[in-house]
């Protein structure tokens, strides 16, 4: 069985005995595309809802479980932190093999301060960005897309056009002779590159070959890059204040023996009771008042809001031993002839030139996680400082509304593609194919702000000539329902693979479509989960 396979056929309450599963999982739960973000502490083995639910009703935390289990798990096996996560898990197990530790001639302390160091999301992040520029990183970005690759079945035709468009991605920028990858991995690449796609004698060979490139690469990261890594870290964390303590008790432990208590069942485990006295549960609802509610300051921006969004306070609930549950009605599933709400009213803009006045410097993504998020991250790892390379000015650039829509639509494909699912369910086959447009388009402005400066512009423009062909081109399928002046204007400027006005229009319009069914699919949330959390009364 694959990694994958046995985390999504484990247990959730045996995958949670793991800290570092825990806390990958926990940055899955809060996405944003998600309506109920459930927060797990494993110090106390308990469930922080949020929204809360209604005070006067108990949630029991295996119903709890049971809903992860279905609603969660799946779209976590298939998200990117998942396999970051079997990454994270490949690089503690070396660190505690003996041939690990005999390579690299670490003791028992240095075993332990290293995995205190890259264990969980923050630590995997120290090591990316340790990683940026060098080969390593590039190392790194290849067994991911490996590991995605080799995870897919191929053969399964509902996944073809995501296991070519993997295929191309990796043909595009790992499998060229200039390579870094190539020459590290010591692969003479022409074979491969010769192998049909979809014979099975010759997808077996493939798989082969990439399996063998990926442990190489694998081999390279543990015994290069990592202890490189740590080198880097003891020498920061020496020179770090807050730092002492923890470099305190990795003396104690270099020169005494320490037992450490290995974690067992969380046979206690609960849901922290609601302090709010709501009563009524609508994580769309929430969603809406926390972005009309951020600090505008911290991010620097100036947000403009609708003064009628949110005037009308929810309509309360009655009183009751058992909670009533209305199961939401699906809208018809007709690309044709609905009217379309403007979601102006749930949005918020950043507005450019406003920027200018108030940011005295960029602000830089590092400094955000540490303040408004290190709640939500390990915590027990210490925190190595580093230049920032990636700012939010990027993002600003792009000129995109703030609202809950847009970013529910970033973070879809982080999340395994929960809100794709549900669009599937309902045969929207139109309104899917404008999210993989919207998810194109956004990962094709990643790629032109990542490698503008390394000068790969030949990826850029096969992307665009990509997106092209697979969403634009009328002898393919039909038109797209956006405007003719927005489908030109892409055509026009996506082959150059540079910035593009068309872009954030395009994803604007496409918010504005497919805003109805994110709400849809937030009540649709709202609805199962209180069925197994609550085990409300349906009517």
């Amino acid at each position: 069985f694959s990694p994958i396979e046995i985390i999504g056929s484990t247990n959730l309450i045996i995958l949670l005995e793991d800290e570092i599963f825990a806390d990958f999982f926990n940055t899955f739960l809060s996405l944003p595309v998600f309506g109920q973000t459930p927060f797990y502490t494993v110090e106390n083995s308990q469930w922080s809802l949020w929204p809360e639910i209604p005070h006067d009703l108990i949630a029991k935390y295996k119903g709890l479980l049971t809903w992860l289990e279905k609603y969660r798990l799946p779209f976590f096996c298939k998200a990117n932190l998942c396999f970051h996560y079997i990454l994270c898990q490949e690089f503690i197990s070396f660190i505690k093999s003996p041939e690990g530790a005999k390579m690299m001639r670490w003791q028992k302390a240095d075993q332990w301060l290293l995995e205190k160091c890259i264990g969980g999301v923050r630590g995997m992040w120290r090591f990316y960005t340790y990683l940026k520029g060098s080969a390593g990183e590039e190392l790194v970005d290849f067994w991911i897309l490996v590991e995605k690759i080799l995870s897919i079945d191929e053969m399964d035709l509902e996944v073809r056009n995501h296991y070519l468009s993997l295929l191309f991605v990796l043909k595009a920028t790992h499998l060229q002779e200039s390579s870094r990858v190539v020459t590290l991995c010591n692969m003479n690449i022409k074979a491969l590159l010769n192998l049909s796609i979809w014979h099975p004698n010759q997808s077996t060979t493939r798989r082969e070959i990439l399996s063998h490139m990926q442990k190489v690469a694998l081999f390279k990261l543990q015994s290069y890059w990592l202890p490189n890594f740590y080198t880097h870290a003891k020498t920061v964390m020496a020179k770090e204040e807050s730092c002492q303590a923890l470099m305190q008790e990795y003396e104690t432990r270099l020169y005494s023996i320490c037992y450490t208590h290995e974690g067992g069942l969380p046979l206690n485990m609960n849901i922290k009771k609601a302090h709010q006295p709501q009563k009524h549960y609508s994580s769309r609802k929430i969603k809406r008042k926390m972005w009309h509610l951020i600090d505008c300051g911290s991010w620097s921006l100036e947000m403009d809001t609708n003064p009628d969004t949110n005037t009308v306070p929810p309509p309360e609930l009655d009183s009751q031993d058992k909670v009533v549950i209305q199961k939401p009605f699906p809208k018809e599933a007709s690309s044709k002839d609905r009217i379309i709400s403007s979601p102006e009213k749930d949005v918020l803009y950043a507005r450019k030139s406003n920027v200018k006045k108030k940011a005295k410097s960029h602000l830089h993504m590092e400094g955000l996680f540490e303040t408004a998020f290190s709640t939500h991250l390990r915590t027990v790892t210490p925190i190595i400082n580093y230049s920032s390379h990636v700012t939010i000015k990027k993002a600003v650039k792009q000129n995109l509304s703030l609202g809950y829509t847009h970013w529910a639509l970033c973070a879809d494909a982080c999340a395994g593609s929960p809100f794709r699912d549900h669009l599937k369910k309902l045969n929207l086959k139109v309104e899917i194919q404008l999210l993989d447009l919207w998810q194109d388009l956004h990962h094709f402005l990643s790629v032109l702000m990542s490698n503008r400066k390394t000068g790969k512009a030949i990826f850029r423009h096969m992307l665009g000539n990509r997106i092209c062909e697979l969403y634009l081109n009328e002898q393919i399928g039909p038109c797209l329902p956006l405007k003719s002046q927005t489908i030109e204007g892409l055509k026009e400027m996506l082959p150059s693979g540079d910035v593009n006005p068309w872009i954030p229009r395009t994803q604007k319009e496409i918010c504005k479509i497919l805003s109805p069914w994110y709400t849809e699919f937030l009540d649709e949330e709202d609805y199962w989960f209180l069925v197994f959390t609550v085990g409300g009364t349906l009517s």
